[in-house]
């Protein structure tokens, strides 16, 4: 049993363990700007650095694994997900949450004092490693703050299945949770989850970088002989991480991942001297998918050498130097759309059908894009728009509209706003 005579010895030693992540070089500015401790650290993204850029804030990190060790004083790490969080029904659990609750904070008692940590973020309410403590260090004063990545709420099925899933659990102890878009507000604050005092919609920090390098590449517009296709998995818009390579579950898009994605491979075959990109979020399973694809259908991969599956490259980079952008079910159709390229978004197969549309994101606001409802069309578009791409003034309207709705303000102020929202709570506690 862990007890109080445990946590001196256990902060020091987690203290000489701790990595500064990013901050100011000079000790002056160093004792000027505010020091954050976020838990797991390597999930945000890029915000971190660009909080540390502003030179206001220091960011810290302790090991992940002392994160784990923590929370498993009383909760087994065989616990199911609502273990690591206090429940509205009783689930068995509670009582060894509030003991993990009551060791980080004996810990965080010291360790705090001793890295004068300002702030605790976190970038998902989800993250079960990271709830705990931060809770625990708002129990001390220390403002925990959620900057919650995962706000595409933009289907029936997902706001839904979230909402449900929060309804569950206690309100929300921490100081803030930041989302990006009022959609995302909204299922926090109807699930019960959040208080609408507790949390604000401001944008994603990533975005104002991205809207500027938009804005320059506006006036170098030339064409680069490349198409990207953001892929996708065959449970996308669904729920939970068991939908997301289950081709039996039910309501999946997985004749749409297929057609797409031998269709892309047939066309980068018919046009040697441009690059056809399946960009993929991460390699593993994902990478396995397309591979097992192409091999059943006798796709010859290195036959076709300007056919380039990537999981490693900045999905930014890769819009800002293609002619054709492709994606379903993601972000990347406001981010691609905003730079004013055709962007072409597949609606046949599974995506018809009635069943399914309450799974389809940005349903009813397609406006802006190119949809393909058909194999055949889908072809045909990406060989059009490479040969004559052409984008209205009011489909560029209607893609601005989605991307401030869903992503973040076109006025490239998201950083400024979750600054400002920092400073304040630190300065309040």
């Amino acid at each position: 049993m862990f007890g109080r005579l445990l946590a001196g010895p256990t902060s020091r030693l987690i203290s000489s363990q701790f990595e500064e992540l990013f901050g100011p070089e000079n000790e002056a500015d160093r004792n000027d700007c505010f020091t954050i401790l976020a838990l797991t650290p390597e999930r945000f993204r890029g915000d971190l650095e660009i909080l540390a850029k502003s030179g206001r804030f220091r960011i810290v990190a302790m090991p992940k694994h002392w994160q784990h060790r923590i929370i498993a004083t009383h909760i087994p790490p065989t616990a199911p997900w609502d273990a690591y969080f206090p429940n509205r029904e009783p689930n068995g659990f509670d009582d060894r949450w509030q003991k993990s609750r009551k060791v980080a904070r004996d810990i965080f008692s010291r360790l705090f004092l001793e890295q004068r940590i300002d702030c605790v973020v976190s970038c998902a309410l989800h993250y079960i490693q990271d709830y705990v403590l931060g809770v625990a260090a708002a129990d001390l004063g220390t403002p925990f703050v959620v900057l919650h990545r995962e706000s595409l709420h933009a289907s029936k099925k997902r706001k839904a299945f979230t909402q449900n899933q929060w309804s569950k659990i206690a309100p929300f102890e921490g100081t803030h949770v930041v989302v990006h878009n009022k959609q995302a507000m909204d299922t926090f604050v109807d699930s019960g989850f959040v208080p609408g005092n507790k949390i604000s919609a401001r944008g994603c920090m990533r975005m104002d970088e991205y809207i500027e390098k938009i804005n320059r590449h506006k006036t170098h517009a030339k064409k680069h002989d490349r198409v990207t296709f953001f892929s996708f998995y065959y449970g996308i818009g669904g729920v939970g991480a068991a939908t997301l390579w289950n081709e039996t579950a039910g309501n999946n898009f997985k004749k749409l991942f297929d057609q797409t994605h031998l269709a892309f491979a047939r066309t980068a075959k018919a046009y040697p001297d441009t690059e056809f990109v399946i960009k993929l979020k991460w390699g593993d399973g994902w990478l396995r998918a397309v591979h097992e694809l192409f091999a059943r259908n006798d796709v010859d991969i290195s036959s076709i050498p300007n056919l380039i599956v990537d999981f490693e490259g900045d999905a930014q980079d890769f819009v800002l130097t293609s002619d054709v952008v492709i994606a379903f079910g993601s972000t990347a159709i406001p981010e691609s759309g905003i730079t004013g390229i055709p962007v072409i978004i597949p609606m046949f197969e599974e995506a018809a059908t009635p069943d399914q549309k309450n799974q389809v994101f940005f349903q009813g606001e397609m406006d802006g894009f190119l949809v393909a409802e058909s194999c055949q069309e889908f072809e045909t578009m990406i060989e059009e728009q490479m040969k004559n791409p052409h984008v209205s003034d009011a489909m560029m309207t209607a893609r601005n509209l989605l991307f401030e709705r869903w992503v973040s303000s076109l006025d490239a102020n998201a950083t400024d706003r979750y600054i400002d929202l920092l400073e304040t709570l630190i300065e309040n506690r």
